[in-house]
């Protein structure tokens, strides 16, 4: 009787124990995920406050000429459509033994991106920064701070006054907002994206002043130890 007594104390003992260390691993597993998320959105939100310390930086540099008041669209441009295409062509034409198109603003970004002596001399890194300069513009941001710009103090104003907010989608209102000119022309900016190995930043930048005035460019800065932006190349993918 006394030993079935002590066999079933320790057993009784045993559970409790592995319940216990099955709780306070659930405990740890559980504090541990949550500190990976919390440390997953810092990372991400200091990724957006660095995209929009870059997007004010280079901003700044568009004021006009002397007269002219530029325009800067308030959300950035969105390579998804773009990039749908290529990826359909390359399936297409893949099994088809074919190319895809030379006349594509995704192909003219790549051709310019893979001129650039430093990212082609480190090993041929046209492909890798190319589709990670696409991948972060699938989507495109809203510019924070474009409504404090203004003609008179700028230089430059914003197209925050054409858009209204309705259920976190902005519309755009064409009634509100004057149709670009030489004077007055729009610009549409992608996601400025920094490459790390060379402290270059890619941009694509859209400039538009009416009917069969436009040009659209790949900008490329290099990023200095002290913050600030250096112009490096300037390629005009189109122009009309």
């Amino acid at each position: 009787m006394m030993k079935k007594l002590i066999i079933s104390t320790f057993l009784i003992f045993l559970f409790i124990s592995c319940t216990s260390k099955s709780g306070d691993n659930l405990v740890k597993t559980v504090k541990n995920s949550q500190t990976d998320r919390e440390r997953i959105d810092e990372k991400r939100l200091d990724e957006e406050d660095k995209t929009q310390e870059l997007l004010m930086k280079i901003i700044r540099q568009q004021r006009g000429k002397e007269g002219s008041c530029t325009r800067i669209k308030s959300m950035t441009k969105s390579f998804s459509e773009e990039m749908k295409k290529v990826e359909e062509n390359q399936i297409n034409n893949s099994s088809a033994g074919g190319k895809r198109s030379r006349f594509s603003v995704a192909a003219s970004i790549e051709w310019r991106i893979g001129s650039i002596p430093e990212i082609a001399k480190k090993g041929g890194r046209t492909a890798e920064v190319t589709a990670r300069f696409f991948r972060e513009n699938r989507e495109p941001i809203i510019i924070s701070e474009t409504e404090n710009f203004s003609c008179e103090t700028d230089g430059f104003t914003s197209d925050a006054e054409c858009y209204k907010q309705v259920e976190g989608q902005y519309l755009y209102k064409s009634e509100e907002c004057p149709k670009p000119s030489l004077s007055q022309p729009d610009i549409t900016f992608s996601k400025p994206v920094l490459d790390p190995e060379t402290n270059l930043v890619f941009v694509y930048e859209f400039w538009y002043c009416g009917d069969l005035c436009a040009r659209e460019s790949l900008v490329v800065y290099e990023l200095k130890s002290n913050g600030k932006l250096e112009l490096k190349h300037w390629f005009t993918l189109r122009v009309s």
